[in-house]
């Protein structure tokens, strides 16, 4: 015999916790990351930017790092059309090379935000 059931209390609880950590999320990417969505590095167009909470060795997500995908350009600038997007975890900025982390790593939840429109 199989037993489910929805708490109300619960699903209300989730949700307001998924809108207040997207707002916060929103908030940490736009004073920390380096580059934004709609960004123009590598030849690529910021069309995602996750948040990453960095399992450092005795202290879990004491650090924070970003990921990013972004979409091909032409040399006009213009995006190039049916290219999937592509992850990219170093690029240049201002004349200096960038790197974020990529090990030991997990998403923190909901920790991306997205251009709505690419093209």
């Amino acid at each position: 015999m199989r037993f489910e059931f929805e708490s109300l209390e619960l699903s209300e609880f989730e949700m307001k916790i998924r809108k207040e950590s997207k707002s916060l999320i929103e908030k940490i990417i736009k004073e920390h990351s380096p580059i934004q969505i709609g960004d123009i590095v590598n030849e690529l167009k910021v069309i995602r930017v996750r948040l990453y909470g960095i399992d450092c060795w005795g202290s879990p997500f004491s650090k924070m790092s970003f990921s990013y995908e972004g979409i091909p350009l032409k040399k006009d600038g213009t995006p190039i059309k049916n290219r999937k997007p592509i992850w990219f975890s170093s690029f240049e900025k201002d004349g200096n090379r960038i790197e974020m982390p990529s090990y030991l790593r997990k998403e923190i939840v909901p920790a991306t935000v997205v251009l709505k429109r690419v093209f």
